[in-house]
């Protein structure tokens, strides 16, 4: 598998370290987007996971895709050489091991099997009823699992996981809009969505937060940028996002009011922000069940 990210961002992934470091995996057994040009490769053949569209720069690459296995709004329009599994699961990683055990139902691996469980654990906040992402689906795909590898202490499966995710002190703001971050692009703007494991009301405070932001934005060439921040306690999640444009006044407004739209059902408040230069607001969300998995489609629709 190809890791759609660039090798320097591994570092910045530290709950996904944390897991393969466990089982022996280093960043010089894995393959990334910045290593491998899948443009020169003979007969391709693509297998999209936890996502159901090329990025740009893979887009006459389309009719290489011969599956995808998501659990985002689909975004793909559906062809017949293309199988798609599309399934408002809580964790891609759900349906991986439907697939797997469908496909060699005396798959036994543990390694793997542990993998796909602690990811499962962790994308449905440990099967939590109260984080409204898990699904009957996920359920039985976690029990399935354990009734291969054995019993397993999901809290301190999950805790460890979680621990690993949330050790974010060591990086910069500027790290951390890069650690999850997602894009909207059209052939006029970019905006880019970056989730960050801390409150942005807690993100605000960190040492040359502005500056960072303002580096981050020139890197990416974004024209707009939502910063998306949550919190996890105990089963239950907190989210509050920053938009902010430099120069982008009409684009702003128009973000501003998309989000804030009734039908949307974030539940914003919003709030005024100092120190940045350009347009800024920020909102607190009372909606904390809605993620980026919501938000992004909301924005290209804008």
């Amino acid at each position: 598998p190809m890791l759609n990210i660039k090798q320097q961002d591994y570092p910045l992934k530290t709950e996904l370290v944390f897991c393969l470091n466990k089982i022996n995996i280093r960043e010089e057994d894995l393959i990334f987007s910045d290593q491998l040009d899948l443009h020169t490769i003979d007969k391709v053949n693509l297998v999209l996971v936890d996502h159901n569209v090329l990025k740009p720069q893979y887009a006459e690459l389309e009719s290489k895709v011969s599956e995808v296995l998501d659990h985002h709004v689909q975004e793909r329009a559906p062809d017949d050489s293309t199988k798609l599994t599309i399934e408002k699961v809580g964790s891609c990683s759900t349906l991986v091991a439907e697939k797997i055990f469908r496909e060699n139902p005396e798959f036994a691996e543990s390694d793997t099997l542990k993998l796909i469980l602690e990811t499962i654990l962790q994308d449905t906040v440990l099967l939590s009823p109260s984080a409204k992402k898990v699904t009957d689906k996920d359920i039985a795909m976690v029990e399935k699992i354990e009734s291969v590898i054995g019993g397993q202490d999901r809290k301190s499966l999950y805790d460890e996981v979680q621990a690993a995710k949330e050790k974010i002190e060591h990086l910069t703001p500027f790290q951390l809009l890069r650690r999850d971050l997602k894009s909207a692009l059209t052939d006029k703007v970019k905006v880019s969505l970056s989730a960050v494991p801390t409150p942005v009301s807690e993100f605000l405070q960190l040492k040359d937060v502005w500056k960072d932001v303002e580096a981050f934005s020139q890197e990416e060439g974004s024209d707009l940028i939502l910063v998306l921040g949550y919190k996890i306690t105990e089963g239950s999640i907190s989210r509050d996002m920053l938009v902010y444009s430099r120069a982008h006044a009409t684009l702003f407004e128009a973000i501003t009011r998309g989000l804030e739209n009734p039908q949307l059902n974030l539940q914003l408040e919003r709030s005024p922000v100092s120190g940045a230069e350009g347009h800024v607001i920020y909102f607190k969300q009372g909606n904390g069940a809605l993620s980026r998995k919501v938000i992004l489609p909301a924005v290209k629709d804008i």
